[in-house]
């Protein structure tokens, strides 16, 4: 079984992906409550891994068009290089680099999830060391998972009734 942060992660992950494809889907609604859970853990790690060339670069992406409206996509994909270059190394913060995975999985053309993949930006092991995620897995209680679980699948409820339309 992989570690409690990993099954978060991928969890968060996969979930938002999927909803993304809900018309007018509101991520940050959706990551409200697991922000909230994790935050109340207040669980920092030593710090976030060397990124790449190409994944520090992805902070220079446009994220807003000239009406000053955000460019959905283009956040999702610069948050990957945005949170771990400017926030402070945290389970919250870990967790939502995995939320905006997946919705960018969610919204991006398969040219732009291959580059996505080979480049890596979607495993955890691109931002935390090995002993950091097992440092954090330990401090997660199991009720955290659980809870988030529970509210992943309850989220997912829409997702049914949505394709039953």
């Amino acid at each position: 079984m992989s570690s409690k942060l990993k099954r978060i992660y991928k969890y968060v992950k996969k979930t938002s992906q999927l909803l993304r494809k809900i018309p007018n889907f509101d991520g940050q609604k959706f990551w409200q409550p697991i922000k909230t859970e994790l935050n109340n853990l207040d669980i920092k790690f030593n710090k976030w891994k060397k990124l790449s060339e190409f994944h520090k670069n992805l902070i220079n992406i446009v994220e807003y068009d000239k009406n000053n409206k955000i460019i959905e996509i283009n956040h999702f994909i610069r948050q990957h290089a945005n949170i771990p270059c400017n926030d402070t190394p945290s389970l919250t913060k870990i967790i939502q680099i995995a939320l905006n995975s997946g919705q960018f999985l969610g919204s991006a053309t398969i040219n732009d999830i291959n580059k996505y993949k080979n480049n890596k930006l979607g495993k955890i092991s691109t931002y935390m060391h090995k002993k950091d995620i097992k440092k954090i897995s330990d401090d997660i209680p199991e009720q955290v998972i659980v809870n988030i679980k529970n509210y992943l699948d309850e989220q997912l409820k829409q997702l049914n009734n949505y394709s039953l339309l």
